[in-house]
């Protein structure tokens, strides 16, 4: 493996001569692969190289190049394997900003599998070829905070519509006791006191009854999605 910031002309002898040393050294198969940065073959290509010389196997070379900078960073940051998404840090942003195109990168790189070596490393490859100018940064820092806004949004939908399904299955259950509207309102107190008595410990009494004195359905799912992030019963309106 080769890795040049730039192609060169020169580098397929020097290639050809590296892959004739290690077959003389190792005696084994051998497979050189050329990474250019900038320049060079858009892409992954076969290579060869072929020479006037009587013996076959030394008279021609063949070899993989893949040319970085005429890629679409677009393509690779869809790929599954987390080494394109740091590669895509030199491939053609298309219609991204130069923000947008380092976020989508360690975004990408941030929810991989891999251990935190690794993730540090592709991390750092991303820092290195995708510098920001100040202007660039602190775009970069809007763009990341809006991401994260639009995250927690949507984790408390989720978490609300789970609580809201929850209390339909169990109005259900005690629908045929207390009709199907009653028993969803139950359903969802209950779930809701759940909530709250984990995140906050034993909850005093008068809270449970401000809860049990809710009758809107859309109230105890707006509820449901603050407990996530409140950082008391007060900050829900509970005294």
């Amino acid at each position: 493996m080769e890795i040049e910031a730039r192609a060169r002309r020169t580098m397929p002898q020097r290639l050809r001569t590296y892959a004739h040393r290690i077959q003389a050294l190792y005696d084994g198969q051998l497979l050189t692969v050329l990474l250019n940065l900038h320049g060079g073959p858009h892409g992954i290509q076969k290579m060869r190289i072929e020479k006037e010389i009587p013996d076959p196997e030394l008279s021609s070379f063949q070899y993989i190049v893949f040319g970085l900078s005429g890629c679409a960073a677009a393509d690779y940051l869809g790929k599954p394997e987390p080494l394109a998404w740091a590669l895509a840090a030199v491939m053609r942003s298309g219609p991204m900003s130069r923000a947008e195109h380092k976020l989508a990168c360690l975004r990408r790189i941030a929810v991989a599998r891999l251990d935190r070596d690794r993730k540090l490393l592709l991390k750092n490859f991303v820092e290195e070829y995708l510098a920001l100018t100040p202007e660039q940064a602190e775009e970069y820092k809007l763009l990341s905070a809006r991401k994260q806004k639009r995250e927690v949004r949507d984790m408390w939908m989720t978490w609300s519509e789970k609580i809201e399904e929850k209390g339909r299955k169990e109005g259900i259950r005690l629908g045929q006791e207390k009709g199907h509207a009653q028993g969803k309102l139950e359903g969802m107190r209950k779930l809701l006191l759940h909530q709250l008595a984990q995140r906050f410990g034993p909850l005093p009494e008068a809270v449970r009854r401000q809860v049990e004195a809710i009758t809107s359905t859309r109230r105890l799912t707006s509820l449901a999605g603050k407990v996530l992030t409140a950082r008391s019963l007060g900050d829900l309106g509970f005294c």
